[in-house]
């Protein structure tokens, strides 16, 4: 086992993913404002080679001092994160500003379906899954699949329980 940054890069560095042909690894970092308990506004998307290396920040900053749970796209040409008002799309290479892709109130832990038609998202629950100030279920969630391209968002789950980490079989 080896570290894959160096001490001091950023904070809170949490939610490594690997990039599919395993070359890179994409993270989030910093402080998130995920309560009105946190005040910081430094979260960030980092991406970094997989056997180690210094950390690349994807883009400069996002609105409401948010940017969690990111994913690739399968062809590992964008990152999808969630943010303080909805999901972004952001260059794997960096450089260009985040896109909104569709907007909504605590969206996060977006995962791409592997034919890139389909994004399966959680709304709500934030804090279960990324909270550093609380322990345990706080609220419920849901969890809902957007078409990009279309703006189509169906909700999958009823909410009446917490809904967390979409995965997509092989099959989309």
């Amino acid at each position: 086992m080896a570290p894959l940054t160096e001490d001091g890069v950023a904070d809170s560095q949490r939610w490594p993913q690997w990039s599919s042909d395993g070359s890179r690894v994409v993270f989030q970092a910093g402080p998130q404002r995920l309560s009105d308990r946190t005040t910081a506004e430094a979260a960030m998307i980092y991406q970094v080679p997989a056997l180690g290396g210094t950390p690349r920040r994807l883009f400069g900053s996002v609105a409401g001092g948010r940017a969690i749970g990111p994913a690739w796209s399968p062809d590992n040409a964008q990152i999808v994160f969630g943010a303080a008002d909805g999901l972004y799309v952001v260059s794997a290479v960096g450089g260009d500003a985040p896109r909104l892709i569709t907007g909504g109130l605590d969206l996060h832990s977006p995962q791409w379906s592997s034919d890139r038609t389909k994004i399966a998202y959680v709304r709500q629950g934030n804090l279960f899954t990324f909270g550093e100030e609380m322990l345990g279920n706080v609220s419920n969630s849901t969890i809902e699949v957007l078409w990009p391209e279309s703006g189509q968002v169906n909700t999958i789950t009823n909410g009446n329980w917490l809904d967390t980490n979409p995965v997509w079989m092989p099959d989309n």
